[in-house]
C-alpha cells in the first residue's frame, strides 16, 4: 500500500489539535483521574489495556508534549489516538471528533488543491515529535 499524501490543510488541522486541545482535558472527560489544564506529570490507572481494569496507575501524561504513556501497553498516545481507540473511529473521524468536542471552527479553505509535501506517515511523525522519548522518562521513574 502506498502511503497518502498530505494537503497543508489537513497539517494545519493537525498542529492546531495539538496546540489548542488539552490532553488532559480530554482524558478527564473520559473519566480518567486526572486534573485538567494541569501542568505538570500525573499518573493514572489505563482502561485500554487487558482486561480493561487496571487496578493502579500504570499510564503517565505528559502535558509539555501534549501526550500520554501506559507502561502496560507500552505505547504512547495523544488526543487523536486517544479518541480513535476510545471511539473507535479512523484518523479523520477521530480529528472531526476533537473539533467538534473542543468547539474549534473549521478552517477556511481556499478551493485550490495544492501538491502535498509529505505523506500522511511523515506527518504523523511531525506531528508527535518531542524532544524527550518515553524511555527517557521510563529510565527516570
Amino acid at each position: 500500500m502506498t502511503e497518502q499524501p498530505v494537503d497543508d490543510r489537513l497539517k494545519h488541522r493537525l498542529e492546531r489539535i495539538k496546540k489548542d486541545i488539552s490532553l488532559t482535558q480530554l482524558l478527564e472527560s473520559y473519566g480518567y483521574q486526572v486534573r485538567a489544564n494541569s501542568d505538570r506529570e500525573q499518573q493514572f490507572p489505563c482502561d485500554l489495556h487487558g482486561d480493561g481494569s487496571d487496578r493502579k496507575p500504570s499510564a503517565r501524561v505528559y502535558p509539555e508534549t501534549n501526550s500520554w504513556y501506559c507502561y502496560a501497553c507500552s505505547k504512547g498516545r495523544d488526543a487523536i489516538e486517544t479518541v480513535r481507540e476510545k471511539e473507535n473511529l479512523g484518523f479523520i473521524d477521530a480529528i472531526k471528533w476533537l473539533e467538534t468536542k473542543f468547539g474549534l471552527p473549521q478552517l477556511p479553505w481556499d478551493g485550490v488543491r495544492r501538491k502535498p509535501k509529505e505523506t500522511l506517515k511523515e506527518t504523523l511523525a511531525l506531528s508527535l515529535r518531542t524532544d524527550k522519548t518515553f524511555e527517557d522518562d521510563a529510565k527516570r521513574v
